[in-house]
């Protein structure tokens, strides 16, 4: 067989499974478990392209174990192809973007024939969450290290009042206004997790920050599932009415997975959040800022605490999904 058909044939074969894909096994790693995890060879990909630099680093020493797998389920399926990240900010409340667990519309409007509306009108009602924890890394692992996983079933989702987003019928954004929403889980988190605090100041043009999330790309399947983090940097935030900051990335990124999940600041204290990603969604790599919404966030949390206080000793998890194989 040819060269080129050959690798069309490969391309095929792992864009076959649709979302399933995302959460497949991954080729075995060329290189050593270093500081932070370690990045996929070229030699495992079916062409010589430095993809995986775009994918970031592998989360195997579980620095950013609070960011969580969000999936949703036909009908009602929001975010890319079912599936994206999500913040545990709370024993049982997952943060992740409205527009991965709401469904688009059609405009109303006979000018706005081709455009669509993501707003808080029509959403999953019980979203699935995953917590995945990798085991400890060893010096010479040839493959991805095991993991555990624990799945929790959403049984409230709650927009922000305000979640509006407006797309052409290119699907890219036209408008976008707070462009979150909250999970409320079936049962307090089990893993020794520590949730993710809001940042007291908003984010800036030029500061860094980095971004977790569970990578999906659509061409490759070879990082799809996988948690890692990327250091970018805030271009300029967007114009009054307009809630996102738009960031640098270098190159061209494939990896859509992470929208929905956090973008962070490192501070000697820990890191903060300053953001959700977007970049999954539209046309441009953005994320909607948690500073101007940290009130609604702060009693959505006093809220949650009022409706579930705290189970008594004893109370029994989920049934935990354990896996002696290569992690997500």
């Amino acid at each position: 067989m040819p060269r080129a058909a050959l690798l069309h044939a490969l391309l095929l074969a792992l864009l076959s499974g649709g979302c399933k894909s995302c959460l497949a096994e991954p080729p075995k790693l060329g290189a050593g478990i270093v500081d932070g995890g370690t990045l996929l060879a070229e030699d495992s990909l079916p062409f010589r392209a430095p993809i995986s630099q775009w994918a970031g680093t592998l989360d195997v020493r579980n620095r950013y174990a609070s960011t969580v797998v969000v999936e949703t389920r036909p009908p009602r399926q929001g975010g890319v192809d079912g599936l994206c990240s999500g913040i545990l900010i709370g024993p049982r409340v997952v943060l992740t973007a409205g527009h991965c667990v709401c469904t688009r519309q059609r405009a109303p409007l006979p000018e706005a024939e081709g455009q669509s509306t993501l707003n808080g009108s029509t959403c999953e009602t019980q979203p699935t969450v995953e917590i995945v924890v990798y085991d400890p890394p060893r010096q010479g692992l040839e493959r991805m290290p095991g993991y555990t996983s624990r799945a929790y079933e959403g049984i409230e989702v709650r927009p922000h009042p305000e979640f509006k987003l407006l797309l052409d019928g290119q699907d890219r954004t036209k408008a976008s206004r707070a462009d979150l929403a909250l999970i409320l889980l079936n049962a307090p988190v089990e893993e020794a997790l520590s949730p993710m605090p809001l940042a007291d100041t908003d984010v800036q043009a030029g500061e860094p920050f980095l971004m977790a999330g569970y990578t999906y790309d659509k061409i490759v399947g070879g990082v799809s599932g996988q948690r890692r983090f990327t250091q970018y940097k805030v271009e300029t935030l967007m114009p009054p009415g307009d809630d996102r900051a738009l960031f640098k990335q270098p190159g061209r990124e494939l990896f859509t997975g992470d929208s929905g999940g956090p973008c962070l600041r490192e501070a000697p204290s820990g890191a903060v959040l300053v953001g959700i990603s977007s970049r999954g969604f539209g046309d441009r790599p953005t994320f909607t800022r948690t500073y101007p919404y940290r009130d609604w966030v702060a009693s959505e949390l006093e809220r949650a605490a009022r409706l579930f206080p705290p189970m008594p000793q004893g109370h029994q998890a989920p049934a935990s999904s354990g896996h002696g194989g290569p992690a997500p």
